[in-house]
């Protein structure tokens, strides 16, 4: 088995989370388990290769959700190839626009969305610069950037045993 890491997110209601993610996000519900009195204490969701869980919150456990904590500690980034269209489609279905979905000057189009149960998304997918027919000089590609150098920097120390490069 490889290893892996599935973040499990706790909602006050697991069934309206799913009902969320499946609408919102295309989500595919994998597994559900509830316990005698209706809590669901694990439910496994896929969105293409992604798979994330999530349970209702028991406080008794520990197990407390974002309202709980004043807000989420943890961003869950999701790489999608439409980041506009998946920002828009979870604020259709509830969720709030934290930070609007823009071309970002580190190389992506991003944005921030809080779902209805207060977990973070940062939504991001490619600038598409193959789409563009002039460069941008605003966000310039790695190709027509210009190289900058910085004087206050100290030097890197060279390896043992590496050549330092020629200029």
């Amino acid at each position: 088995m490889s290893t892996q890491l599935h973040p499990k997110l706790l909602v006050a209601d697991a069934d309206k989370a799913i009902a969320f993610y499946t609408q919102a996000l295309g989500a595919t519900l994998n597994h559900r388990a509830a316990e005698d009195d209706g809590v669901v204490n694990h439910a496994e969701l896929a969105v293409d290769s992604i798979v994330f869980a999530l349970a209702e919150k028991v406080p008794e456990w520990g197990w407390v959700d974002p309202g709980a904590l004043g807000g989420s500690p943890v961003l869950l980034m999701l790489t999608v190839p439409d980041p506009d269209a998946t920002a828009e489609r979870m604020v259709r279905h509830g969720a709030e626009l934290v930070i609007p979905v823009e071309d970002r000057p580190y190389g992506m189009r991003q944005g921030r969305v809080k779902d209805p149960f207060g977990h973070l998304w940062v939504i991001s997918g490619e600038l598409g610069w193959q789409d563009r027919p002039t460069p941008d000089t605003r966000h310039p590609t790695p190709d027509t950037r210009p190289l900058t150098c910085d004087p206050t920097r100290r030097p890197l120390k060279p390896l043992p045993g590496v050549a330092p490069a020629v200029p």
